[in-house]
């Protein structure tokens, strides 16, 4: 009883607001939980270049920890961000680094608390939830983000003999014990990728170029002023300052690259592609941080889809994947039948400032969701 009583006193910790001083702290818990490390750099990118600091003209909070006897036991910070909702503007905040060290794991609800709970803001999202943090926003009123099959992945393997391997790591098969079903998963993958055509269909020939996050330009701004939704959708900023803020991440292990679109010289769309070496394994996976064509046109996201394939597999990539999305984007990828994969919880959860807001966001139709969205894209 009397160990007990001591666990339990360890075990109390105190909640206050972040700071940039906290740094090397949080960095080495998020390590401690197997989180990958951060650095300093990036943490003044995102709370001090952030163009939407900068446009809050006020100071706003990094996060909160948890504190015990001078030493950080939990952490979870709130981005500032910037959406457009028909033609209002919204300022948002998104949470990152859900980090708590498992004695202290009762109290994270106040972390969770301190973050819904902040003013100043119309919408508050977290958008990399694992199950125990999605039940964590739920009980204080966050709702699942209504955009469908958010909790799908679609993907289309590119390398058969890597991805084959890969899947057999994850049943903890390695070395000789591996090679056989490996060959044949490789081959049955092979041939089912061939004879059902899975890649993505392009019906058109319009054509594409890449362009560098360095290159993203006024272009970009003008297609974001020029989108135009019969019905108004919830959209992250996509101007040209806000896209290379986004994805120019110092110390990034990911390589980014843009695939535009022109139609009479003016950019009609693009897709983003970010790739990389999935952590703790040798698969190296590309992603579709972003698609963003306007007035959704069929043709040129086609193409886009299409030249996002063909960078992937000139990357060295071995799967191409696809997350989030609405419904009329994924219809367009299942044209091209790619395999799917369910994530192991839900992962996009909102909270609204407002009554008005909080009924018109109930619809599906009111989102536009992509790993562009929250902090999804915006590590290391």
């Amino acid at each position: 009883m009397i160990e007990a009583g001591k666990s339990e006193r360890r075990a109390r910790a105190t909640r206050r607001e972040a700071s940039l001083s906290d740094f090397e702290q949080i960095a080495d818990l998020k390590e401690r939980m197997g989180m990958r490390r951060d650095s300093i750099e990036n943490w003044r990118r995102l709370w001090q270049d952030n163009p939407a600091v900068l446009a809050a003209n006020r100071a706003l909070p990094i996060g909160w920890v948890l504190e015990s006897e001078g030493r950080v036991v939990g952490y979870l910070g709130s981005i500032p961000l910037l959406y457009l909702y028909g033609d209002r503007e919204l300022f948002a905040a998104a949470t990152c680094g859900f980090a708590v060290e498992p004695e202290y794991r009762a109290q994270a609800l106040m972390l969770a608390a301190a973050f819904m709970k902040q003013p100043g803001v119309d919408l508050l999202l977290n958008t990399t939830a694992s199950e125990s943090a999605g039940m964590i926003f739920r009980s204080l009123g966050a709702c699942p983000i209504p955009q469908e099959n958010s909790d799908v992945a679609l993907f289309w393997i590119l390398d058969h003999h890597a991805f084959a391997r890969f899947a057999m790591s994850r049943q903890g098969l390695k070395g000789s014990w591996s090679r056989l079903p490996e060959a044949l998963i490789a081959i049955v993958s092979r041939v089912d990728t061939f004879f059902r055509r899975r890649a993505p269909r392009m019906r058109t020939d319009l054509g594409t170029y890449e362009c560098a996050v360095s290159q993203v330009n006024e272009d970009f701004s003008e297609l974001w002023r020029m989108q135009a939704d019969s019905k108004p959708r919830l959209r992250a900023c996509r101007t040209a300052t806000m896209l290379r803020w986004h994805f120019e991440i110092p110390h990034s292990l990911r390589e980014t690259q843009f695939i535009c679109c022109r139609k009479d010289e003016h950019l009609v769309g693009y897709v983003c592609v970010s790739s990389e070496v999935i952590n703790g394994t040798e698969l190296r996976r590309s992603k579709v941080a972003d698609l963003f064509v306007l007035n959704d046109d069929v043709a040129v996201i086609e193409a886009l889809l299409a030249a996002a394939y063909q960078h992937a597999r000139k990357a060295g990539s071995h799967v191409l994947e696809i997350i989030g999305f609405p419904q009329s984007i994924r219809r367009i990828c299942a044209q091209g039948k790619p395999y799917r994969r369910r994530l192991p919880s839900w992962p996009f959860w909102y909270g609204v400032k407002g009554e008005t807001l909080n009924a018109e966001l109930a619809s599906k139709a009111a989102w536009y969701l992509t790993p562009y969205d929250g902090d999804t894209t915006l590590w290391p």
